[in-house]
């Protein structure tokens, strides 16, 4: 049987919501290391490639943390340091990669850098959540990337029993 401090011990899964879905999506399609998208979406590496698998995102491998972080220039950093001070809500990440002119990857690993002494950063950057191929799944209406016009339901759905056994 399993005791009380059995269960307290084991950690909580959160679900994923929509939102997390779509920003999951868009940071794959934009940034290349699985660590830089687990920082920002403060998930698990493991927890990030299982969910992009589910949703059908083409394959990674995950980098060792700070294999390919590549950080802004000290004249790029005062820039974004700056943009922080002049914007008190959200702040469009593709704005400021474009007015730093830097990547999307190394304006994130830079944020999470700065995250560390002050978790407002990483809070008050906005990313885009719409995606001409990303769509809902008319079955279990979770957003998935889609193959196409023609793929309207998730690869999660297309593989269950129900589907399966065309019930």
């Amino acid at each position: 049987m399993t005791s009380q401090a059995e269960i307290t011990a084991a950690p909580l899964r959160r679900e994923w919501s929509n939102v997390e879905i779509e920003k999951l999506i868009w940071l794959w399609k934009n940034v290349q290391s699985i660590t830089t998208i687990s920082g920002v979406l403060e998930r698990s590496t493991s927890a990030v490639q299982t969910q992009a698998s589910r949703r059908s995102l083409p394959k990674r491998t995950v980098s060792t943390p700070g294999e390919n972080e590549i950080l802004l220039t000290a004249s790029q950093r005062a820039k974004l340091l700056d943009v922080y001070r002049r914007n008190k809500s959200g702040i469009p990440v593709t704005e400021l990669a474009s007015t730093i002119r830097a990547s999307i990857e190394t304006i994130l690993n830079t944020v999470l850098v700065l995250s560390r002494d002050d978790p407002r950063y990483l809070a008050r950057l906005t990313f885009p959540m719409t995606s001409g191929d990303m769509r809902e799944c008319l079955r279990c209406r979770r957003p998935f990337c889609s193959e196409g016009r023609h793929n309207r339901i998730c690869s999660n759905c297309k593989s269950s029993d129900d589907w399966l056994n065309d019930v």
